[in-house]
């Protein structure tokens, strides 16, 4: 690829999606489902800082750390917005949006590099499909596109997975351990769907692939690694019972479907619905299970539910998934 398409297609996601970054600038307000704001605001006055906010929400630095570096840089566009604050709060608030956004404005650019490289696409509505599906996803609309730290997220999420079918390992080690400096379930999530890729192998594949247990190791000890930190090296108040296995059991045993988990928990996620519409329109459902990734995908979704109603995080799974 030419550094002329490179450009083009750069413009052409900048057009899909600055506007909606004026927009959740504009209208969105953290009261209203994004709450962890709260938190990492004052991770944004106090970098660095272990005392700054409670556990979990102090060891996700890397968003905030970009969003301090946005913050003094002075970057900032004064306008009236519907989240009420005094200006260095604003100033606070257009950061840590630019910083996600940044973040995920560089994973849909990757996922459009590897769309075109990997799959040798040329077709331009072929190749932004993809991005307009995720740009216009209740997802990315309300928390992905927020004042979290989804953006980088996104970002660190696609590139583990990237690294991982390329096999590329140096660099699925480092982005993994630079991971969870933002959000512990990327590395979650890539042991979880590694874990069903080898199951696939193993059940449908009839041959297991060796060389995938490292990346499976790696994805787990950096989650261990992220435990040590949290428990034992600078250890935080908050949220105890996400690591405590008898709270595991508790909160899945008493879990109970209501329509508030049904419309946050699942209808929020409605790319993966897409995706399994398209399967069953198309009459591929073998796809499940001939298809390794698609397989993996699959498994891994239901398990980050699991692991989101043991957790006790709620309705919060949707945002997580």
């Amino acid at each position: 690829m030419n550094l002329k398409n490179l450009l083009f297609y750069f413009l052409i996601l900048l057009f899909v999606t600055y506007g909606q970054f004026y927009h959740q600038y504009k209208f969105s307000d953290p009261n209203l489902g994004n709450n962890d704001y709260f938190y990492y605001k004052e991770m944004i006055k106090k970098p660095f800082d272990i005392n700054a906010t409670g556990s979990p929400f102090v060891y996700r630095q890397f968003t905030t750390v970009i969003s301090k570096f946005v913050y003094d840089l002075g970057i900032f566009y004064d306008s009236k917005i519907v989240y009420e604050s005094d200006n260095d709060e604003k100033r606070i608030y257009f950061a840590i949006l630019s910083s996600n956004f940044l973040g995920i404005f560089l994973c849909l650019f990757s996922l459009i590099f590897f769309l075109i490289k990997h799959y040798h696409l040329k077709s331009l509505e072929i190749i932004f499909f993809p991005i307009l599906l995720i740009t216009s996803s209740f997802g990315y609309i309300f928390n992905g596109l927020s004042v979290l730290t989804e953006g980088w997220t996104y970002f660190f999420n696609l590139l583990i997975f990237l690294f991982f079918i390329h096999n590329r390992f140096l660099s699925f080690v480092t982005i993994s351990i630079i991971s969870i400096l933002n959000k512990e379930i990327s590395v979650i999530y890539i042991s979880m769907f590694i874990f069903f890729v080898i199951i696939h192998d193993l059940f449908f594949g009839k041959k297991i692939n060796i060389s995938r247990f490292k990346y499976l190791f790696t994805s787990v000890l950096s989650f261990l690694l992220y435990i040590f930190i949290r428990k034992k090296i600078f250890p935080s108040p908050g949220h105890e019972q996400q690591l405590n296995p008898i709270s595991w059991i508790e909160n899945l045993s008493n879990f109970s479907l209501n329509p508030s988990f049904i419309f946050q928990g699942f209808l929020s996620v409605g790319v993966f619905g897409i995706l399994i519409l398209i399967v069953f329109y198309s009459k591929r459902i073998k796809d499940f299970y001939n298809d390794k990734y698609l397989f993996g995908i699959t498994l891994t979704i239901f398990g980050l539910y699991i692991v989101g109603i043991m957790s006790g995080i709620g309705n919060n799974v949707g945002r997580i998934v």
